[in-house]
This record gives C-alpha cells, sequence and structure tokens, in this order.
C-alpha cells in the first residue's frame, strides 16, 4: 500500500492536492489579503511563485495528519504558513490555538505586526468570529466570538501549563530550553484521543539529536526538488555533494571570478544552468517533494526546503 506522505507529494506535484474538503490553499488564495508592514509582499495571497509551500500547507489542513515538521531557510515563507493556518482553524476547525515562538518579545512583535494584524484586518471571512473589541486586545491573545482562544507566547515552561491545546504550534523549536517542548506536547493529549489534535514545527534550524531534530527522524521525509532545464530530471538543490564510496567532492553550483553568473550544474546530465529569474521560474513550477522511500510514522509529515529556491 503506497505512505499517505508519498500520495500526498505525488498530488501536488500533479497539482491537485485533494486532502483537505475546505481546500486550505484555495481558501487563502480566495479570502487572505496580506497587510503591508509586516510582509515583503502584501496584497491577495497567491501561492504560483512559491509552489514549495503547498505540500506542507494541505499536509497541516489534513485531518489524517497528527504532525507536520518543517526545516526551512529564512525568508522563504516557512511562518508564513502558521499565519495561513491560524486564521484557517478559526473558521474550518476551531479549538484552542497556543503558537510557541522562541522569545516572549518575538512573540509580541509577531502577533502586532504579522499574525494579529492578518486577523483584524486581512481575512473578511473570519470576521463574524473576531471580537467586536478586538481593536482594544492585547493581540497575543485572542477570545473569539464562539469561545475560542488563540495565545501566542514565548517558550517559557508556565506558558505551556494549565491549558488544553488542539493546535500547538512549535516556532524556532531547536531554541527551546530542555523540557519545553514536551511540556507543550503534554498540552494536546486530551484532543489527541479524540483524534482532532495538530502539532506543527517550525524552524530554520537544529542540532543533530536535539528535541527537534529527534522528532523530524521519526517522520516521514519529503524533500523539495527541481528539475533541470536540459534533461527535465529532478534533483535537490546544493551548492556540492561527495560521491558514494569515494567520497569526491563534486560542486553542484559555481560562480564566475567576479560573481556575476552563477551557474548550477545538473547531477543527472552535467549540464551547466545559468542562474536566471527564468530559472527560478521554471524550477518553481517544475519542482516537487520527493519522498525518501523509508515508511516512518505516515501521520507525521516531514518537509524541508533550501534557501537556494530563492536566489544564490
Amino acid at each position: 500500500m503506497e505512505s499517505l506522505s508519498n500520495i500526498l507529494a505525488n498530488a501536488v506535484h500533479l497539482g491537485t492536492a485533494p486532502f483537505s474538503e475546505d481546500g486550505i490553499v484555495k481558501w487563502a488564495e480566495k479570502n487572505v489579503i496580506l497587510p503591508g508592514g509586516g510582509y515583503a509582499i502584501s496584497g491577495g495571497f497567491r501561492c504560483e511563485s512559491s509552489r514549495h509551500l503547498i505540500a506542507p500547507l494541505e499536509a497541516m489542513a489534513n485531518d489524517t495528519v497528527r504532525r507536520v515538521s518543517i526545516r526551512k531557510a529564512t525568508q522563504t515563507g516557512g511562518t508564513l504558513l502558521a499565519d495561513l493556518y491560524v486564521p484557517w482553524t478559526f473558521e474550518h476547525r476551531p479549538g484552542p490555538v497556543l503558537w510557541l515562538m522562541q522569545k516572549e518579545e518575538v512573540a509580541r512583535d509577531h502577533a502586532e505586526t504579522r499574525v494579529g494584524k492578518l486577523i483584524r484586518e486581512g481575512i473578511k471571512s473570519i470576521a463574524h468570529l473576531l471580537p467586536e473589541d478586538l481593536h482594544k486586545m492585547r493581540l497575543q491573545e485572542i477570545i473569539l466570538r464562539h469561545g475560542v482562544p488563540f495565545y501566542m507566547r514565548g517558550p517559557s515552561l508556565a506558558n505551556t501549563q494549565s491549558k488544553s491545546i488542539r493546535h500547538l504550534i512549535l516556532d524556532e523549536c531547536w531554541l527551546y530550553k530542555p523540557g519545553v517542548l514536551a511540556q507543550a506536547e503534554a498540552r494536546v493529549e486530551a484532543f489527541e484521543k479524540v483524534g482532532t489534535s495538530k502539532i506543527i514545527e517550525i524552524s530554520q534550524g537544529s542540532v543533530v539529536g536535539d528535541q527537534f531534530d529527534e522528532s523530524c527522524e521519526k517522520a516521514e521525509q519529503h524533500h523539495w526538488q527541481v528539475p533541470c532545464v536540459h534533461c527535465n530530471q529532478l534533483q535537490p538543490l546544493l551548492l556540492e555533494e561527495r560521491t558514494p564510496g569515494t567520497g569526491k567532492r563534486i560542486y553542484r553550483m559555481t560562480w564566475n571570478e567576479s560573481g556575476s553568473e552563477v551557474r548550477l550544474v545538473c547531477r543527472h546530465c552535467s549540464q551547466p544552468m545559468t542562474w536566471s529569474e527564468s530559472l527560478r521560474g521554471f524550477q518553481n513550477r517544475g519542482g516537487a517533494y520527493v519522498w525518501d522511500g523509508r515508511k516512518k510514522n505516515p501521520r507525521h509529515l516531514f518537509f524541508d526546503w533550501p534557501k537556494l529556491i530563492s536566489k544564490p
């Protein structure tokens, strides 16, 4: 039987991704207006130029997936996924939300300038759920009209206790102090027992053997790969790699002496591809998540992508 995560990867590559009856990507493209100030690109949300976001976002909204782990590069849309997921839950999967960030001041700033502002100004479809006095409230704690709370906090142990949580978002969790991750995860136990919990881990780094790394290793692995313009074969975007056995270093990205021209070298046909916005667009349109073939927990999916999808 083909694994759930492999089906997900293939469906997204084909552009179908039928994993949420509410269609979170279509919902976001229909309803979300990213406000200016907190987002590099404001206006109506669109996934066409960042297709690596589609599969993780659909997995987050997939009721058969209990946990999603994401290792992402900076400034490539990782936190935006959580920004979109939180208000989607208000409308489609209501339940207490706790979003932990690496520091209390980071959580406060993100609430005021990004997700809180998005909730208050950028999504008309949830306006009827928002309290009338939202403009007077701290955006780190919002109680919706149907009684569902949203909390945005730093990773202290005090912030992970005494609350039962359905949707738990762990942002930059590799920076948490020992014990915080386990304490936070304990908050979803009540919803986990009835099969409605969701844990989302989003982080730009980790250390081998730390809490986040161990969690990722338990998940089914999906890695973003892009096609060659010459042979159309998918491959990871790498600066270099080593040949099996000999360990010989092979450079997959080279620069000219002035640094003005960057070339990617295909691992299949060895043909060079000169970096340009046209090439980035081609690789974005043809890119896909590739499952590594190791059958692990199909209810826990891992996704990663490199900084090189943006620009070398």
